[in-house]
């Protein structure tokens, strides 16, 4: 049975910071990155390496990792080979985030091919975002398509044959009988992205700060529990008071179609 398998990868050209960034997010008490750092694994991109399978690959670098930490690995060189990419985005899909926003990535490759300068987005408040829609887009899709799935399609061809143009149909026939499933999907992203933390570490560079990281550092840097208390149980609160609003909307809904 395959043990600990890393969270998040650290990989890019020689030089460009990664031993850095991985020696200082090893320092964090939330983080556990692979031992040792060098010489680095480079399971997926040593074929002999990756042929020994995943329970090698758990085993010789993350046996040590306890169960409360996020688990990292640095390994140089991972971009330049398209193997290695495509290993990593099979066996370990949520990692590839912070290769994508490199600012030798994927994406500016395309704009200086394009004749477009390169642009800085890892550690900046797009990345963070972006690593926000990446993992919470299907916390909102679900509801919505569930939603979509149980809608009477002949409400839309009679409304098609009222004379109601495509825009129309959706913001009067569409949109209200989806909304309960734009609701549940609002509330379903609000609530874990409330205590998110660790996108913003990562994708941010300890420069973008949001609530979550607000509480964590309380616990762990500061050491201020009675703030990080006091600011757990406002974020508590809000998540109490979405869920009430939520649920009296839903049962005013159900009152009105008795």
């Amino acid at each position: 049975m395959t043990g600990r398998l890393p969270d998040f990868i650290i990989g890019g050209a020689p030089r460009s910071g990664t031993t850095w960034l991985a020696t200082t997010l090893d320092r964090h008490p939330a983080i556990w990155m692979a031992k040792p750092l060098r010489p680095e694994p480079k399971f997926f991109l040593v074929e002999e390496l990756y042929a020994e399978g995943l329970d090698q690959y758990s085993a010789r670098w993350f046996a040590e990792a306890p169960d409360d930490t996020v688990v990292g690995e640095k390994s140089t060189n991972y971009l330049e080979s398209g193997s290695a990419a495509r290993r990593i985005a099979a066996d370990l899909p949520g990692v590839r985030m912070i290769f994508l926003l490199r600012d030798t990535g994927l994406i500016n490759n395309w704009l200086v091919k394009l004749g477009v300068d390169p642009i800085a987005m890892l550690y900046t408040p797009f990345a963070v975002m972006a690593g926000l829609v990446y993992g919470f887009l299907p916390f909102m899709v679900l509801p919505i398509y569930a939603s979509l799935e149980k809608l009477d399609l002949s409400l839309l061809e009679a409304a098609e044959v009222l004379g109601a143009r495509p825009t129309e149909r959706f913001r009067r026939v569409t949109l209200p009988l989806s909304m309960p499933g734009v609701v549940a999907g609002c509330l379903l992203v609000f609530i874990p992205a409330l205590g998110s933390f660790l996108t913003s570490d990562l994708l941010g560079g300890a420069k973008q700060m949001m609530i979550g990281n607000l509480v964590q550092n309380q616990f762990s840097a500061a050491r201020n529990w009675p703030f990080g208390s006091a600011a757990s149980f406002i974020v508590m609160a809000l998540v109490l008071a979405a869920v009430m609003l939520y649920l009296k909307v839903k049962d005013r809904e159900q009152a009105k179609a008795t």
